[in-house]
């Protein structure tokens, strides 16, 4: 598991196909914020490469783009770093960060550089968001159809242009499995970036179930460190395995049906960290506490008992462990390891309430 991003070739080379993207962003006319704000926020960016190439110091940058919620004057900050000063407030500062993070994605796939894990895959919510990057060829074919079929909503938009082999499956799955649809793209788009695989036809299920055990391995790392933040979410890919072998005449989910049978996919935790013992004190001060412990031999006014307390750090059971202090309540079906069909209609079933404290009700149900 890599866990920090790191330059492959060099700065110049990385630096050179950078710039190479951002005059694509640009077009053959540098537009101003008001006709063209696309062309113009690429601008932005190349001019404080020139500045300041951040690109020397890519792994900061990297970590900007990780699962934390950021304040409009952290944007404005990360924004700054960067060499860029604008009058167009947070509406620019969130063009920028957005071209910046698939600027990063397209340099991973070039092989300039090697993303670390938990680097953060942010494309647009709005497929019109998206579409300049399709239309100004700034993401590669692979990123582009995973995209347009995360959801029903960016499979409409981009009907026409995403490739007849996928509509048949796309059409039949229709507005089924919502927030399975999305989880599984994500995770296809994550193992693409983190292996350097542009094109689809060029998944193989050593690239899946590569990063399956990755994910699996940094699920342990993160818990170690009690990093609640970074922490690895479980790895799904089955809906669209089946998309992939119908278009290519592929048997991905055969081949992955079988590692997940002969348990292949299994990662030994207890060779990636040594739990540590933990200790707390625990002061016995009250009436009820000195005497029980006494068996009613001190008085609880005049001593107070300070006694050591092991706390259990971590539980196993099959592939899931956690801190039964801290992480019981992460023992729900879309943590777990498992890909069954039980565990898939446990996430459907948790999914179908919209409100966000429902789903939260029906999954503290499920935990242990």
């Amino acid at each position: 598991m890599r866990t920090k991003t790191e330059v492959v070739t060099s700065i110049s080379a990385l630096t050179a196909c950078a710039k190479k993207w951002l005059t694509a962003a640009i077009g053959e006319v540098c537009g101003n914020w008001n006709n063209d704000r696309f062309g113009y926020v690429a601008n932005l960016i190349n001019n404080g490469i020139g500045k300041k190439n951040w690109l020397e110091n890519v792994e900061q940058v990297s970590l900007y783009f990780d699962k934390s919620k950021r304040t409009k004057t952290q944007r404005a900050q990360f924004v700054r770093t960067l060499g860029i000063v604008h009058s167009h407030g947070d509406t620019c500062n969130a063009i920028v960060i957005n071209q910046v993070n698939i600027l990063m994605i397209h340099l991973a796939l070039k092989g300039h550089i090697n993303l670390r894990y938990g680097h953060q895959i942010m494309l647009p919510q709005r497929p019109e968001a998206f579409e300049p990057f399709y239309n100004r060829g700034l993401v590669s074919d692979g990123v582009a159809h995973i995209y347009m079929a995360s959801t029903p909503t960016r499979y409409e938009y981009f009907r026409t242009q995403i490739p007849f082999e996928f509509s048949q499956f796309l059409d039949e799955l229709g507005l089924n499995h919502r927030s399975t649809r999305q989880r599984t793209a994500q995770n296809v788009l994550e193992a693409m970036t983190y292996f350097g695989v542009g094109s689809l036809k060029n998944i193989t299920i050593k690239t899946l179930s590569s990063y399956f055990i990755v994910n699996a391995e940094a699920q342990a790392y993160y818990l170690a460190k009690n990093d609640t933040i970074s922490k690895a979410s479980d790895v799904t890919y089955n809906l669209f395995l089946k998309m992939l072998d119908d278009a290519y005449g592929s048997n991905l989910i055969d081949e992955w049906e079988s590692l997940r049978i002969s348990r292949a996919l299994r990662v030994n935790e207890s060779n990636l960290f040594e739990p540590k013992e933990i200790c707390s004190v625990r002061t016995l001060d009250t009436l009820g506490q000195v005497s029980k412990f006494t068996c009613d031999s001190l008085n609880h006014k005049d001593f107070a008992i300070d006694t050591f307390v092991k706390e259990v750090t971590l539980l196993s059971f099959g592939d899931f462990t956690f801190s039964v202090k801290k992480d019981l309540s992460m023992y729900r079906p879309d943590n777990l390891l498992d890909q069954s069909y039980w565990k898939t209609t446990q996430v459907d079933y948790i999914n179908t309430s919209r409100e966000a404290s429902t789903r939260k009700a029906k999954s503290i149900k499920l935990t242990l």
